[in-house]
């Protein structure tokens, strides 16, 4: 039986000491957690991950290997994960492939609905915004007449002050939730990028608080748990 060349790269990662890093999405930003390989049994891999980011592994299916021992981002199945010792069990290894960078791009969701409006030629409708990037943004409609390819002026209320951006619609999708969701670039790197930067600087310091506090309230309740 042919061995996985992952495993084959992961035994050499765990056997050279080398530190590694596991990645998931919470509100559509990028968290990291360090990892180092405990042990390769077959095809199944356990991790010692380090908190505050671990947290995050509870809710997830999948989760993202990241290492210079490996050629490039592996997506892995979660078999477990325990909270209190570290301990994540993974199988079923596969390269993510070549979209993964554009996942990787600092992009994260509102924590109130902010409703953005969308301006073409001669036609103008409403969404909520579903995240943003400093290339971008994604936005919830009920309904569009909007096309792909066509360009847009995006007027957005953040919290940091009101921006009005060009843009173009680079795709639209259909969500489980029944809505359409479009992909809109930006189309030139205006002024008023600084206050989307901004806006996503304080999301992230937010969003980071909150994975802390998710870990530590999860943390005591499984200690206080184990004491009964």
């Amino acid at each position: 039986m042919a061995v996985d060349p992952i495993i084959t790269d992961l035994q050499y990662v765990m056997e050279t000491g080398q530190e590694l890093d596991i990645l998931n999405f919470h509100k559509s930003f990028p968290i990291t957690s360090k990892a180092r390989v405990e042990r390769i049994e077959g095809d199944t891999v356990d991790l010692k991950v380090q908190p505050p980011g671990s947290i995050i592994l509870e809710a997830q299916e999948q989760t993202i290997i990241l290492s210079r021992g490996l050629p490039e981002a592996v997506r892995a199945r979660i078999i477990s994960f325990d909270l209190l010792s570290g301990l994540l069990r993974l199988s079923d290894f596969a390269y993510v492939g070549s979209n993964f960078g554009d996942r990787m791009i600092a992009r994260v969701e509102p924590e109130d609905t902010i409703v953005i409006e969308i301006e073409s030629e001669d036609h103008k409708e409403q969404g909520t915004l579903a995240d943003v990037s400093l290339s971008g943004v994604g936005v919830y409609v009920t309904r569009t007449s909007l096309q792909r390819g066509q360009v847009v002026q995006l007027t957005l209320p953040l919290p940091e002050g009101k921006v009005t951006l060009p843009g173009k619609i680079l795709n639209i999708s259909q969500t489980p939730e029944n809505q359409q969701r479009l992909s809109i670039g930006f189309t030139r790197n205006a002024q008023e990028i600084a206050v989307i930067m901004r806006y996503i600087k304080d999301r992230r310091t937010e969003i980071l608080s909150e994975i802390e506090r998710m870990y530590e309230r999860s943390y005591r309740m499984k200690v206080a748990q184990a004491k009964e």
